[in-house]
């Protein structure tokens, strides 16, 4: 079996291969991805590595009582969701599972590893927890797209009411940052994915 740093250093040897191999367009896309991840790397939240907590007790009196401790200032958070949007917006040019798709292509040899980042973007928080509310998955996307167009970017009605509606559905455990506190910690999980893409990336010389 090979090792890790063996691994390692194929990814490192093989992406350097996208230099000679994709297209100006797909570089460029590079480049802007390399930019705006060192960007994200800078901001306060990422830099200090933010984590916020969920303290969950019963009570066969008072019933479920969920308590999130240290959700991040309102600043803090718009400030990183403002450099998010580039890899999270699907007409960004360095939209990160397209950024995935431009090393796919011209590098099969780290499918396995690509495999395991766009994993861990679509999974995000909720990793192998399932959130079911009233028959229906909750999926990071949909908590993405509701509070981004109703809230933080756009003011589309009728997503504000369904953003809403969940709040208050999972505020039903006990706590009214509940919705929050998945959000926050879906966008720092993908943000963990595109800095180790971008550490790959640190040594592809364009």
């Amino acid at each position: 079996m090979r090792s890790y740093e063996k691994d390692l250093k194929l990814i490192n040897n093989e992406i350097a291969t996208l230099a000679n191999k994709a297209n100006a367009t797909e570089l460029e896309s590079i480049r802007l991805f390399k930019r705006r991840a060192i960007e994200l790397s800078e901001n306060s939240l990422i830099r200090n590595s933010y984590r916020s907590s969920v303290d969950l007790q019963l009570n066969n009196e008072e019933g479920a009582s969920l308590f999130i401790e240290s959700l991040p200032s309102e600043e803090a958070f718009r400030s990183l969701l403002l450099t998010f949007r580039h890899f999270w917006a699907k007409k960004e040019n360095c939209y990160f599972l397209c950024i995935l798709n431009i090393v796919d292509r011209y590098v099969p040899e780290t499918r396995q590893f690509i495999s395991e980042l766009r994993s861990l973007w679509h999974q995000a928080l909720f990793r192998s927890t399932h959130i079911i509310i009233d028959d229906s998955e909750l999926k990071p996307n949909e908590l993405f797209d509701l509070w981004i167009n109703a809230e933080y970017f756009h003011n589309d009605s009728s997503k504000k009411q369904e953003l809403d509606r969940l709040i208050a559905r999972l505020g039903a455990v006990g706590s009214p940052d509940f919705a929050k506190f998945l959000l926050i910690g879906s966008v720092c999980e993908c943000c963990k994915a595109i800095l180790r893409l971008n550490d790959e990336f640190k040594k592809l010389d364009i």
